[in-house]
């Protein structure tokens, strides 16, 4: 009990002396205010033209519209079309690339029979900040000549994280 009469007593001391010292109570409280207001500012999460390449084995119009989509959202800044997986691989390695978009060859033949046609997404996973695979994109979906881009039920996003280079 008298380490809580010693606690109220010096609460008691500090709250007096912040009453008689206005300057160190209003920075008490300012300083964190102001720092709140800046830094909310300041730091964006909503990542915008990440470096991304392209690997496509299908060149049909279905294709090129989907990337034209992809690009379309701001999210992905398409700047590689890689002409294999170990290119692509490479580039994710380097850091070159942020994702690699990787889109099989039969792609076009799936969505044309109505099947499941998959669209692999490879993520350099290095800076989280960069690559919220738990968070939608906030944008709506796009449309790119004439084909739309918003999401399907026959259409599946497979992720895959990469491990850090070592060394």
């Amino acid at each position: 009990m008298e380490f809580l009469a010693r606690l109220w007593a010096m609460i008691v001391k500090e709250a007096l002396q912040l009453k008689r010292d206005r300057l160190t109570f209003s920075m008490m409280f300012g300083v964190p205010i102001m720092q709140l207001v800046l830094f909310g500012f300041a730091i964006n999460n909503d990542p915008k033209a990440l470096p991304t390449a392209i690997l496509s084995s299908d060149q049909s119009s279905i294709t090129r519209a989907v990337v034209q989509a992809i690009e379309n959202t701001s999210y992905f800044s398409v700047i590689h079309l890689a002409a294999s997986e170990a290119e692509a691989d490479e580039l994710l390695q380097r850091g070159e690339v942020q994702f690699v978009i990787t889109i099989p060859g039969d792609f076009t033949r799936h969505i044309m029979r109505g099947e499941v046609a998959q669209i692999a997404v490879e993520a350099d996973a290095t800076d989280r900040r960069r690559c919220p695979a738990e968070e939608p994109p906030a944008e709506p979906p796009v449309e790119a000549d004439g084909v739309e881009a918003h999401p399907r039920p026959d259409v599946h996003l497979a992720l895959r994280q990469l491990p850090l280079p070592h060394g």
